[in-house]
């Protein structure tokens, strides 16, 4: 399969695992709950504290992307590099699906917040300072699964 195909069969697989676990789980509206109660417990700090959490989250999934990419490079590439990269992302893509704007901006992940008993403030608070890490964060999935499969 040429790298083309790859990426789409890892970015589509990585969405729709995604989205299985919301329909069937509701992890987006745990992950709401989660951050709430969470949030609250903060005051003003929820915001800049999401920041720091949806970039611990980016972290963490590069730091595995890039140890198993070195390793791979180290020894040669292989499946298992191409394997452990598409596990780490199907571990962060329902927190990236979760908190990413989408064609609405952050209505979708707002409702959740506001499902979870946040108000309109704390639901901004969390929304727009743990945003922009998830923008970066489907930058890295893509760059990385280009490095993956190149």
């Amino acid at each position: 399969m040429t790298t083309g195909w790859w990426l789409a069969l890892l970015g589509g697989s990585a969405i729709a695992w995604a989205m299985l676990l919301d329909v069937r789980w509701r992890t987006y509206a745990r992950l709401a709950r989660w951050w709430v109660g969470w949030a609250q417990r903060r005051g003003r700090a929820a915001g800049p504290l999401s920041l720091l959490l949806s970039l611990g989250a980016l972290g963490a999934y590069s730091a595995v992307v890039l140890l198993v990419l070195g390793a791979a490079r180290e020894e040669g590439g292989g499946w298992w590099a191409l394997a452990a990269c598409w596990v780490a992302t199907l571990a962060y893509a329902p927190f990236l699906c979760a908190t990413c704007p989408q064609q609405s901006g952050y209505w979708a992940w707002r409702a959740d917040l506001a499902d979870a008993g946040a108000d309109r403030r704390l639901q901004r608070r969390i929304a727009w300072w743990a945003g922009p890490p998830t923008v970066a964060g489907v930058m890295v999935v893509t760059f990385g699964a280009i490095w993956v499969t190149t």
